[in-house]
């Protein structure tokens, strides 16, 4: 997260908590990443997943956070 502080570090979804597309929050500094779960959903592809799941984005945009960037974990090597 943008400020390293894992205090009240929470994470969303709009389905359940073994969905493969995640919001993991900092509410010290109220930022978020978007997380895809490769071990949830090997087929996931993060660029079209991530436009595909905007509305997860939006949601938690309305709580007052803001994204901060991409997941480099999201990404195969």
């Amino acid at each position: 997260m943008d400020c390293s502080s894992s205090g009240q570090i929470e994470h969303w979804t709009l389905d359940d908590a073994k969905s493969a597309i995640q919001i993991e929050t900092c509410g010290d500094c109220t930022t978020y990443i978007k997380t895809f779960r490769l071990d949830y959903d090997p087929e996931l592809e993060a660029v079209a997943d991530d436009l595909g799941s905007l509305s997860l984005d939006a949601a938690i945009e309305t709580e007052g956070f803001k994204r901060v960037g991409l997941n480099p974990f999201s990404f195969p090597v």
